[in-house]
Formats: C-alpha cells, structure tokens, sequence
C-alpha cells in the first residue's frame, strides 16, 4: 500500500510540475509573442515615418543623376562625302557624282605626295573643302603636312582644320601632333559602329570609313543605319586609286551614294559639309556646357538635401532597439 501511494504521489507530482512547466513555457512563449509583435509594430511605425524621407531621398537621386550626366546630342545624322584623290583626271569624276548626287565634295589630299601633285589638285578643286592626312602619319613626316599648310596659306586657302588619322597611326602622340599643327579635329575609323563627339579640351571628332576595294561595301549598309538612328556624323572617303584600278567598281561607288542619298530623304538626315559638322559638334559641346552650369545651384541643393534625409532617416531607425 505504502508503495503504490508514493507512486502516486510520485506521479501526481510529475503531472503538477509537467503542467507548471507547459504553463511557464506558454507563458513565456506568449510574452515572447507579445514583445515580437510590439517590436514589429515599433519598426513599422519607424518605417512609416521614414517613408516619405525614403522617397524624397530617391527622387533626388535619381534627380541628380540625370543633372550630372546630362547630354545633348545632334537632332539629325549627317553624311560628308569625300574623295582621296591620285590624279588630277579625277576632279572630273567627282563633280560629276556632286553634280548628280547634290552634296559638296571633301577633297582628301595626301600630304606626302609630292608638292606639285598636291598644289594641282587643289588649284583644280576651287572652293571645294580640303581635307589633309598623311598615309602613313609619324613625327617624321609631319614636315610634309606643315608644308602643304604652308602653300595654303600662301594662296589664301582654307582647309578643313580636320585631320584624317588612319588607325595604323592613331595613337597620343599623332593627336599631339595634328594639335600642335593647329587642326581642330580629328576623323578616325571605328570597327564597332560610328562615333562623333567633342573631347574635354574641345577637340571635335567623327568616323570615316575609307572605300577601297568591293569588301568595303558590305558593312556600309549597316554602317549608314546605324549613323543614322543614332543620328551623328561620318564621312565616306572614297580611294579614288582602288576606283581607278578596278578594286572598287563603279557600280558598287553608285549603289554606296544611293543608300546615302536614301536617308537624305528624311527630314533629319542630310549631306553636310566638314564645316557644318565641326560648327554642330561645338554647338552640341556648347549647350551640354550651359546646361550644367545652369544647373550648378540646382545640384548643390540637391546635394544639401540628400545629406539632411540621408541624417533623418538614420536617426529614425537608431529608435529600434535590438
């Protein structure tokens, strides 16, 4: 008897402190469910009145950096037409294709050409734009395009201020070269798609594709689209040596200028001169200069703001305790 009382007790007591034990676990369970929930309702309080200082400071974000990355870019795309001469006969053949074709030719001279060469082709292309490269560009030959300059200056002559780079000779040191010359700019060929622009220390820029052989033509029709939807400026400079041994037919020179001449019916797209293109590119540089300028205060501001809200929010979700 005695045994089984103490059973019972045993187990009694087991019961009691098994149901003292769930209770306090509850208990504690439902006050740990209770400061959860009272936290959780702190931090969306917090969050709450954080919010609009959350969305002002992403306006403004987004605000400046529309400001400091503001561009202005050209409304049109723009062709130039040119042509590397070889011989005095092919002044002939390109006013018959500016004739037909209505734009003004850019005649593209080799200053390492001989002289005489050189002061007959431009005597024979009166009032057309002069364009000047050197085939093989370097330090040591740069002599030659200081005398071409020379002679055009001697007979009151303009040249494009452009120097054509060939990419065997792009490089800082041409650039330095060309500048110290007194060219304003530099044409240069990209394999990936045209380009155009202004550099920092006011230096214009634009594409050429020199056409020198039937290969050349392939990757025109691509090119043009491209220039043209992204509307910016390029130059074809057509080899007039590779039309006249045969390397570029006459027949692909024609279908070339047709696609050009197919965007010069819209609107925003049009032969232009080098002169037409330099003036746009500064023009571009210009306004994207003034733009920020005038937004200097504005950009200030915002950066005052930012560093207020930026302070605020901060200190609204120091409240939380952990």
């Amino acid at each position: 008897m005695t045994h089984n009382r103490v059973t019972k007790i045993r187990n009694v007591v087991c019961i009691v402190f098994s149901v003292l034990l769930a209770g306090t676990l509850a208990y504690m369970i439902h006050t740990n469910n209770q400061e959860q929930k009272i936290r959780e309702e702190a931090i969306e309080e917090l969050q709450t009145e954080a919010r609009p200082y959350e969305i002002e400071l992403r306006k403004l974000e987004d605000e400046l950096e529309d400001l400091e990355n503001i561009t202005y870019s050209s409304e049109k795309a723009e062709i130039m037409i040119g042509f590397i001469i070889s011989d005095l006969a092919d002044i002939s053949y390109i006013e018959n294709k500016s004739e037909v074709y209505g734009f003004e030719p850019v005649l593209i001279i080799d200053c390492e050409m001989d002289l005489t060469s050189v002061e007959s082709f431009i005597n024979a292309a009166d009032n057309w734009e002069i364009m000047l490269y050197a085939d093989n560009f370097s330090a040591s030959t740069n002599d030659s395009v200081l005398i071409v300059m020379d002679y055009l200056n001697s007979i009151e002559r303009e040249h494009t201020g452009v120097f054509l780079i060939r990419n065997s000779s792009m490089n800082t040191v041409t650039l330095q070269l060309i500048k110290d010359d007194g060219f304003i700019g530099y044409t240069t060929y990209h394999e990936s798609a045209p380009q155009s622009g202004q550099t920092s220390d006011g230096y214009v820029y634009f594409d050429y594709v020199r056409i020198a052989s039937d290969d050349s033509f392939d990757s025109m029709s691509n090119y043009l689209s491209w220039l043209y939807a992204n509307k910016t400026s390029m130059l074809l400079a057509f080899d007039m040596e590779s039309i006249n041994s045969g390397n570029a037919a006459e027949e692909s020179v024609i279908n070339l200028i047709d696609i050009a001449k197919s965007y010069i019916e819209y609107d925003d797209c049009s032969f232009s001169t080098v002169a037409e293109v330099v003036a746009e590119l500064q023009q571009i540089n210009q306004t994207e200069e003034d733009l920020k300028t005038s937004n200097e205060e504005r950009i200030e501001e915002i950066r005052e703001r930012i560093d207020e809200l930026e302070i605020i929010i901060q200190e609204i979700y120091s409240k939380i305790e952990y």
